[in-house]
This record gives structure tokens, sequence and C-alpha cells, in this order.
């Protein structure tokens, strides 16, 4: 028995014993750090960071490309489309009369530059019978609103209005020579040689559009009337002076064939103006009696 307690002690014995002691608190070590990670406390993301998913695939953001992180932080908004008001064509209540299959028509013309010569402004100026300026006209290709498609395409004439007749008859100075036009498809009330109720007010609204004005004639089919007046749509930098007198009820549409282009326009024009109660048919609208 003695010989066997000592054989236990012996070195290599100790050396054996120690090893083994050290492997299994190695061991145990490892367990030990195992376990206890999940009591550390979880690490705290930099301020600003964002976590960002693929919401399809829930993608860590590690694993996305710059351009999809850029794009989920930051999403483009969808485009508004906002109306150019500048394009926008007039008059659209016309579009069924002007088009019949319901697309919107273009169109092109050519519409002068008209030069006076000498260049003195037209405001106040009164033709006399020692001198007379001198209208050119230059044609360019303009855009023009809805409501002029009616007009036969044409090089208009130009001319200087130079009296206000009535509520559809001007004076106009064309190439030196001064011409009475009467307006197409347009009756205004009378206020020279018989006095007509509106007829006054039809007279100076139209002088307001045209007098002293610089002014395109288009011809429809006839040059002239009975009368020897000229027969001409008259337009002014910003106005279809036939159309706006039945807009506003200051005439009313006339038709007299052949000049018939812009005929169905203007009676539209008028049963708008007479719903409307506008001008002249303000005179006819009913009153309530008290």
């Amino acid at each position: 028995m003695k010989r066997r307690s000592l054989h236990l002690f012996s070195p290599l014995h100790r050396a054996w014993s120690l090893r083994l002691v050290l492997t299994l608190a190695l061991l145990g070590g490892i367990v030990l750090a195992c376990n206890f990670s999940q009591f550390l406390p979880a690490a705290t993301p930099q301020p600003g960071a964002i976590e960002a998913t693929d919401s399809a695939t829930e993608l860590p953001t590690s694993l996305l490309s710059p351009a999809e992180l850029l794009s989920t932080l930051s999403p483009s908004p969808e485009p508004t489309l906002m109306p150019d008001t500048e394009t926008t064509p007039q008059h659209r209540q016309y579009l069924p009369l002007l088009s019949g299959d319901g697309a919107i028509p273009t169109a092109e013309v050519l519409a002068p530059s008209p030069t006076l010569t000498p260049a003195s402004a037209p405001h106040g100026l009164q033709p006399t019978s020692t001198s007379s300026p001198t209208l050119t006209a230059q044609a360019t290709p303009t855009s023009i609103p809805l409501s002029y498609l009616c007009i036969p395409p044409q090089t208009p004439q130009i001319g200087l209005v130079t009296k206000v007749i009535d509520g559809d008859t001007l004076r106009v100075l064309i190439d030196g020579r001064e011409e009475k036009v009467r307006y197409i498809g347009v009756d205004a009330p009378e206020s020279t040689t018989t006095q007509e109720p509106f007829g006054k007010e039809a007279a100076r609204f139209n002088a307001q559009l045209v007098r002293n004005q610089i002014v395109e004639l288009y011809r429809d089919v006839s040059e002239t009337d009975r009368y020897g007046r000229l027969l001409r749509y008259v337009v002014t930098p910003s106005v279809f002076v036939n159309l706006e007198l039945i807009e506003e009820g200051y005439a009313t549409a006339v038709t007299y064939p052949p000049d018939v282009a812009c005929a169905q326009i203007f009676q539209q024009a008028e049963r708008t103006a007479r719903m409307l109660g506008k001008g002249l048919w303000a005179l006819l609208t009913p009153t309530a009696s008290p």
C-alpha cells in the first residue's frame, strides 16, 4: 500500500494531472464565455444611422448597393403635371364645332407682322388728304387661338382703324386708301340712321376694341356686300372682334351665304350670351316684380 500511494504522486502522474486540469479550465472558460454573451448589452447604433431593408426580401442595409440604399432612404416623389396656362386653347366650348371626330385641331397660319411707315404711334392719328401712312405686311407663321380656326387660312390685309361707325361697321385705312368694312356674321343694333335699343352701347364697345388699332382683315368668300363695303373677319393683336361682340352680347349672329366659315361658332356664342343674359340679352331677361 505504501508503494502504490507513492506511485500516485510520481512526477509523471503530476504532469498528466496538471494537463487535465488546464484542459478542463480552458473548456470551462469557453463555455462560460458563450453563455455569458447573452447578458452583455446590445451594441447601440451610431446617431443618424438608419436601418434599411428591402421590402421584398428584407435584406439588411449592409447587403444593399448604394443606389438601392439611396432609393429606400429618400424615394423620389411622383411628378406633378401643371397645366400650361399660356398654351391652353381659348374657347374650348367650340371644340365640337371645329373637329367632328373629337380630336383637338391644331393649325399654323400666316399672321402678319405689320410695319407702320412713317414710324409714328397710331394712337390719335387722323388721316388727311395730304399725307397717309403706308402699311406693309410681312407674313410669318404664328399660332392662333382655337376660336380663330374657322377663319379661312390666308395672308390678311393690314389696316389702321380710322373711325368706328357703329357696332358692326368701321372705316379702315388700307394701302393709303380708306375703306368701309362690315363685320362678317355680325349684326349689331343701329345707332346712326335709326336709334335701336342698345345701339349706342354696341358702338361704344366696338370702339373700345378697335379704335386707332392696327387690325388684320380676313376675307371669307365674298369681297364686298351690295353697298360696296368690304366683308371681313377683323382681328386685333388680342381679340377676334366679330366673335367678341357676339360673346359679350353686343351683337347677334347672322348668316349670309356663302360667307359661313364661322357661322356655327357665332351661333354657339350667341346661345351662350343669351343664356347668361349678357349685353342686349339682359334687356330681354324677365325681372321679378316686387
